[in-house]
């Protein structure tokens, strides 16, 4: 996992099961979807892809989607 898909997961709001968000552009400047992905999956927390957002709810436990 890159240094920068790391950073992600010790923001403070990851750390108090909050959302992080980051921006589709940076991901791929930085690391790639794929790594995202895999990292969202380990840490057992959740995303979604929004416009030109990945938002990433750091919660691991099952939540319920309203639309």
């Amino acid at each position: 996992m890159s240094a920068w898909i790391s950073q992600i997961f010790r923001a403070g709001q990851a750390a108090k099961g909050g959302v992080v968000r980051r921006s589709v552009k940076s991901v791929k400047k930085y690391a790639s979807e794929n790594e995202l992905k895999l990292a969202v999956k380990a840490h057992r927390f959740h995303m979604a892809r929004s416009k030109g957002q990945y938002v990433i709810f750091c919660y691991p436990r099952a939540f319920k989607w309203f639309s």
